[in-house]
Parts: structure tokens; sequence; C-alpha cells
């Protein structure tokens, strides 16, 4: 098996790591650690982006590179791309990908298990059908140290399972950007161009378009809730907002019966935080953002989720 002293072989690279950061300077490291420390009977390549950090970040990851220079390939912007409204990876990460998969991972999460490539790499290798892998994570509170499980549909409970694109959707995120390894050549770069602000959820969407998925029950990273994180120090209600924007993109360009009843989820998301934080006006303003995404039909069928929602978790909070 491979390992951070031997990576330095003629071999092709197999697995490409994609990382972005920005301002990571507390939690680089414990990441750079967790890519080191794979065990593997490949070569891989990091490649990483760094979003012209403000603080030690880049210092970090040129002692890093410095160290090793055949495996760690950096990006050092001047000027914040995510701003500018770049999909980072698309621009600057995928066209400089040597390897048949790629593996995400952002600069303030981390990978907890040696064989985590290893395993998924030997499941993909070996079910051409399948577009990419994934495993169960934890989510870390920074504020509190607190480490707990992600939560989980009961299918994916105490299993591994198979799933394809129309489960995804109705099953909601059951895995994190830091756990999905998936082939390169399933990336469709067209699709994806479409999107000017292109999300994990358009990359996730266009991989399942291609092939099935696979998910591991072993937990083999960690989510990291801290306040400098991009989606973390959003309010619920913009988080909310992101997300129906997001699919509704989708759909836009699909216009299939999955991506409508996903639209339904998720103004029934925004919806049922709205009744449950006791805005109603807001409430009252989805009827007219439903109307124009999918017309009286839409209002009906928002309106029946919504009430099934609240009748089987009335005290839950969206």
């Amino acid at each position: 098996m491979n390992n951070e002293k031997n990576q330095n072989t003629n071999r092709p690279v197999l697995v490409s790591i994609c990382c972005l950061t920005y301002n990571h300077e507390l939690y680089i490291e414990q990441c750079l650690k967790g890519f080191l420390s794979q065990q593997t009977d490949f070569a891989f390549e990091i490649l990483i982006h760094d979003d012209a950090s403000t603080d030690r970040t880049p210092l970090i990851l040129k002692e890093y590179e410095k160290k090793y220079p055949d495996l760690i390939k950096v990006i050092y912007q001047s000027e914040n791309q995510y701003s500018k409204g770049v999909n980072v990876h698309l621009v600057y990460n995928l066209p400089r990908v040597k390897g048949k998969y790629i593996a995400f991972c952002e600069g303030d999460d981390y990978w907890t298990k040696p064989y985590k490539l290893q395993k998924q790499i030997e499941f993909l290798e070996t079910h051409p059908n399948y577009s990419l892998c994934c495993h169960h994570a934890q989510l870390l509170i920074q504020k509190t140290s607190e480490m707990k499980d992600l939560p989980l549909p009961a299918k994916a409970k105490y299993m591994n399972f198979s799933f394809l694109l129309r489960d995804w959707i109705k099953l909601g995120w059951f895995f994190t950007t830091a756990s999905i390894v998936f082939r390169k050549d399933c990336i469709d770069e067209y699709f994806l161009n479409q999107f000017p602000d292109c999300k994990d959820a358009h990359v996730f969407y266009s991989l399942l378009r291609r092939g099935s998925g696979y998910f591991m029950k072993e937990s083999m990273s960690v989510y990291r809730r801290h306040s400098g994180g991009v989606w973390s120090s959003l309010y619920r209600e913009q988080q909310n907002i992101i997300n129906l924007k997001t699919v509704y993109e989708i759909h836009r360009i699909e216009q299939t019966s999955y991506t409508r009843e996903w639209v339904i989820m998720r103004l029934a998301g925004l919806s049922l935080f709205y009744i449950r934080s006791g805005y109603i006006r807001k409430f009252i303003t989805t009827f007219s953002l439903t109307y124009s995404y999918l017309g009286i039909k839409g209002i009906v069928d928002l309106l029946g989720y919504v009430f099934k929602k609240m009748i089987c978790k009335p005290f839950h909070k969206a």
C-alpha cells in the first residue's frame, strides 16, 4: 500500500483529490493529513485551489507543497474567484485532473480513515455502471467541539445500498461532499456550464444522470460546521432559498417528473420553515413563487405536501 512516503512513483495517477480552501488556517492541516494518510495500491494527486485567503492558509499550503512537491499542487489566487461567480472546480481544478477518478474535500473538512479511497476505488473499479461512491460522515460543531453522526434516512441506516437519481431526490442529502468519489468521464461539462453558479447539487445530479450511486454505511469523513464556513454562516432561510433556486434551475432545463417533485419538496421546505417560524406573510408569498414556477397545479401539490408534512411532524422544525 502507498502512503505519504512512497507516492513519488512513475505510475499514472488513478485518483485526483480536489480541494478548495479559503481562510482555513485553523483546519487545513488536519485536512491535508487526512489526504496524506491514505493507504492505497494506486497513485493519487492532491490538487488544491486557494481562493485568495487572507490568513495563514497559503503559508501552510506552501510548507506542505514544498515537502511533497510531486504530490501536492496548489493554485494561489490573488483575487477571490468565488465572489466573482467563477466555478472554481470547473475552471481551475478539473482541467488539471490526471486521474480516472475524482475525490472532493474542502479545506475545513477532513477524512478519518486511511483506507477510505482504497475502499471506494475498489468498488468503482469492479462496478462500471456506477458513477459515484459515497459514505456516511460525522458532523463536528466547531464552537462546542460536539461530534455526532449526520442524520440518515431510514433506508441508509446500518446498511450499504445502491441508489438512482430519483432515490437521491426523494431521500435528500444523505452524503456530504467530502465523502464522494466519482468517475471523471461522468462529468457533463456542457450540462454544468449552463449554470452560472454551479453548486454541488448540480454536479451530483449530473453524475447520477450517467450512472448509479453507492452508499457505504461506514463513517469515513467529518463535515465541520463553523462560523467561517460559506454554507454554515448562512441563515436557515437563505439556505432554503438557495436550495430552491438550485433545484429550479435544474428543473427548468430537464423538465422531468423527478425534477418537478424536487421543486415541490424544496418549496415545501421553505414554506414549513416560514410556518414554524411564525412568518405567515412570507409563507403566503411562496404561493406566487410556486405559481411562477409550476402554475396552479403546483400550488395544489405544494399545499398537499405541506399538510402531509405538518400532520406527520407537527412540532418538528423545518
